[in-house]
């Protein structure tokens, strides 16, 4: 039984256009979500299924060899037409689908379950679905689960509506920064709430104590809540930008305690540092009573942009060393030196420009090449000034100087 077209059908396939999804390449973090669904539910098969107008296409599969199905067969063509998850228990005693051929034929399916995943305008367009070749019921909390992922799965969909407005504003920058800048600062809650809900259903799915998850499912939903966490931090990083090259970024100088700023940064870094076989040490001059006039929070964030680059583009095994010690009468100079490949000099010029990662952008290293572009706004805008020095081969030393308290 084919079924009925969506009340608001043209509006609904308009919506899953906007997405530009369709027939894109597999993407890990959706792919987590299937496996994590197969997993909990313990089903052969899960996928996330989008409804177009003649086939349902399937961004994430598990289980499933066939990219795309005739909508004429789908059940998640059914499945879409409500806003509560669609058991069907065994579909050879359910008149829609006993003589549908993905039930007569290969793969025979008698279980199907699936929750509406929604677009950024609430039309449904399409499911996260489990489906089993054997008949079998869903408690209560099975469907919570699933409704669940399947919210998680609507937020990564409507997540790209705001990239997609990311990378419009980054084109539009190379011919109007200006514009761009206004437009980020005014897209910051469009960004950081489907984001935030990512993040909060998985971490709730991550902590729950009544139902804890094996350490396989454990190791799928960090890979949800390390990928969330990065894209907010590349996402802060562009906001940060627009707001400082608009001019409403607020800046409060105070004396900051040096040396302890140093070593609390040396704390926050050293998980990664472990991770990549980097140590980290502070040298002779981080010690006593060291001032200097800045922003505390703005000057965390310059160290810290500075020490993970560090330890990002270091060499394994490499060594990190964060030093502190006046340059002139009244200035201090922090400065943070590495043991990595170094910086090619036709790469100098450009170094301090947005978008710029000396050539890594293929490389699996993380980052959006803005960050040392913030941390000289940040420090001009505290006064300092900011300068590297660099040998190929033998690493190099970023620094940058404000004034003493």
């Amino acid at each position: 039984m084919n079924a009925p077209l969506p009340d608001t059908e043209e509006e609904r396939l308009e919506a899953l256009r906007r997405l530009d999804i369709l027939d894109t390449p597999f993407e890990e973090s959706f792919d987590c979500i299937t496996r994590l669904a197969a997993s909990i539910l313990e089903t052969p098969i899960a996928v996330i299924s989008l409804v177009d107008e003649n086939r349902q296409w399937f961004k994430s599969r598990v289980g499933l060899d066939v990219a795309e199905t005739p909508r004429n067969v789908a059940f998640c063509a059914h499945a879409i037409l409500e806003d509560t998850v669609m058991v069907v228990n065994d579909a050879t005693q359910d008149p829609r689908f006993s003589g549908n051929p993905l039930v007569v034929e290969q793969p025979k399916i008698r279980f199907y379950a699936g929750a509406p995943l929604k677009g950024p305008d609430g039309h449904n367009l399409g499911t996260l679905c489990i489906i089993d070749m054997e008949p079998r019921e869903i408690s209560e909390e099975q469907k919570v689960r699933l409704r669940d992922l399947s919210r998680l799965s609507s937020d990564l969909l409507n997540l790209r509506v705001a990239n997609a407005a990311i990378q419009a504003s980054m084109d539009e920058a190379i011919r109007a920064n200006r514009a761009k800048s206004d437009f980020l600062s005014s897209m910051s809650h469009e960004l950081r709430t489907p984001m935030n809900s990512i993040l909060g259903f998985a971490q709730l799915l991550y902590d729950d104590p009544d139902d804890p998850l094996s350490e396989n499912h454990q190791r799928f939903t960090k890979r949800i809540l390390d990928g969330g966490r990065h894209l907010l931090v590349l996402i802060d990083q562009v906001l940060d930008l627009s707001r400082i090259e608009s001019g409403r970024l607020a800046m409060t100088l105070a004396d900051v305690d040096v040396c302890q700023s140093i070593h609390d940064c040396l704390n926050m870094t050293e998980t990664i540092a472990s991770e990549r076989q980097v140590s980290l040490s502070a040298g002779e001059g981080v010690k006593g009573a060291l001032p200097c006039r800045a922003d505390p929070h703005r000057f965390s964030q310059i160290l810290l942009n500075l020490l993970s680059n560090a330890i990002k583009y270091n060499r394994e095994g490499g060594t990190v060393c964060v030093d502190a010690a006046p340059c002139e009468p009244g200035w201090l100079r922090i400065s943070v030196a590495d043991s990595g490949q170094g910086i090619p000099s036709e790469r100098h010029a450009g170094l301090f420009e947005a978008f710029d990662r000396l050539g890594r952008e293929q490389s699996d290293i993380p980052g959006s090449g803005i960050g040392l572009t913030i941390s000289k706004q940040l420090v001009e805008l505290m006064g300092g000034r900011i300068g590297f020095a660099s040998e190929v081969g033998r690493g190099s030393t970023f620094w940058f100087d404000l004034p003493l308290a």
